[in-house]
């Protein structure tokens, strides 16, 4: 009797099911790579394949999350930090990301009880506590978000993000001289950093230093020419010295 081979050809991807769980590393490695060249998208179908050999590598799921995060998809990045929590509950850097995801969709709440969680699971989380001040500021807390900052500054005194979004917070509140101090050490620690200048000639010019106020914005501008915000708040306090 004449046997027919039937020879089954998958385009692109071995099948799963003809490595079994073994195959879940070399992908997992496969979305590694190709995430950190920017291609996501692939790194995507990378770990999914993972995930087929074996759903029981968190890792998969955080990587994929992540994945879908950097594409802006963050509905399907806190589904896979879930699972992934599931997992691994004791992983702080998941609650961290998965928080990320959620401030991201303006879910401030729920991106605080995760930065919570992590910093709960690792007390010294610089990064966790920077951001939980993120979170707090970009749902109206300052004063929070203020506290939080200062905390992360007690870890680590040069970290910079820390003094400029402290600074922006007193913004907020119109602690001009508090923010004032936070952006000079701001620019000490980075001299190039447009923003700052900017900022700190605003609070300046509340405080009714026109000059020093000037003088910041046309650092900002010589920094970059094409931020139409400097011009802007450059005209503005010229404008409102006139008034006075």
């Amino acid at each position: 009797m004449l046997r027919i081979k039937l020879i089954v050809i998958v385009l692109g991807y071995a099948c799963p099911l003809t490595y079994g769980q073994n195959c879940a590393g070399p992908f997992i490695q496969a979305g590694l790579n190709k995430a950190g060249v920017g291609n996501y998208t692939a790194a995507i179908k990378d770990y999914s394949i993972a995930i087929e050999c074996d759903s029981t590598r968190y890792k998969a799921f955080i990587n994929r999350g992540v994945a879908e995060a950097a594409l802006g998809k963050y509905i399907l990045a806190i589904k896979d930090y879930s699972k992934a929590i599931s997992l691994a509950p004791k992983d702080p850097v998941i609650y961290y990301d998965r928080a990320i995801a959620y401030n991201s969709l303006g879910q401030w709440f729920q991106a605080i009880s995760d930065y919570d969680k992590a910093i709960q699971l690792r007390p010294r989380y610089k990064k966790a506590i920077m951001n939980r001040g993120n979170a707090k500021s970009d749902g109206g807390d300052y004063e929070g978000a203020i506290k939080d900052y200062t905390e992360a500054l007690q870890l680590d005194k040069k970290y910079l993000k820390a003094y400029y979004n402290r600074g922006t917070a007193r913004v907020e509140l119109k602690d001009w001289k508090g923010a004032i101090k936070d952006f000079n050490k701001t620019i000490e620690l980075d001299p190039g950093l447009e923003q700052a200048y900017l900022n700190r000639g605003i609070a300046k010019s509340k405080l009714n230093d026109i000059i020093g106020a000037i003088k910041d914005i046309n650092y900002a501008i010589r920094l970059n020419p094409k931020d139409s915000k400097c011009y802007y708040n450059r005209g503005q306090v010229l404008w409102d010295d006139i008034r006075v």
